[in-house]
């Protein structure tokens, strides 16, 4: 006979709450899109009203056109020989490759630059022929290290 029929255990409380709390590396399906709504709850409060391209439909279409994306720098690499700045920006459904050119470098890439990796919203125009965005505007949106459990709106 087995011994099953024995009543279940009560787990102590404290590990209760570490359960309760535990979390996995798939605890969102989104994370780029969550933690920029964490960042920016109201994106028109920092005067930001185009409505964001996923990252995975900013495609070459026979004439250059301008996107607005947000997302994650993931790289930044200033190129000193060809004065640009060359980055990977990255959401939930692709990456893209954008430049700040050599033109808006003193403005764009300086500011850029001092704010480093992190979440931004960017404006540029997709060239005909490459994948990619030449940024012409841009604000930071903000790190992960600046968002604590104070600060995280629930």
């Amino acid at each position: 006979m087995s011994d099953h029929s024995q009543p279940f255990e009560r787990l102590p409380d404290h590990v209760e709450k570490k359960l309760y709390r535990m979390t996995t590396k798939v605890d969102d399906l989104w994370p780029i899109r969550t933690m920029i709504t964490r960042l920016m709850p109201d994106p028109a409060a920092r005067n930001i009203v185009s409505k964001p391209v996923d990252i995975a439909n900013v495609q070459v279409n026979g004439r250059p056109h301008v996107v607005m994306v947000m997302g994650k720098i993931t790289s930044m690499v200033r190129d000193a020989e060809k004065q640009r700045i060359k980055m990977w920006v990255e959401d939930d459904t692709d990456k893209i490759f954008a430049q700040i050119s050599r033109f808006d470098l003193d403005g764009l890439g300086k500011a850029i630059l001092g704010h480093g990796e992190g979440y931004y919203a960017i404006k540029g125009t997709v060239p005909d022929g490459f994948r990619m965005i030449r940024v012409e505007q841009f604000k930071f949106i903000g790190a992960e290290t600046n968002v604590t459990k104070d600060n995280i709106p629930e």
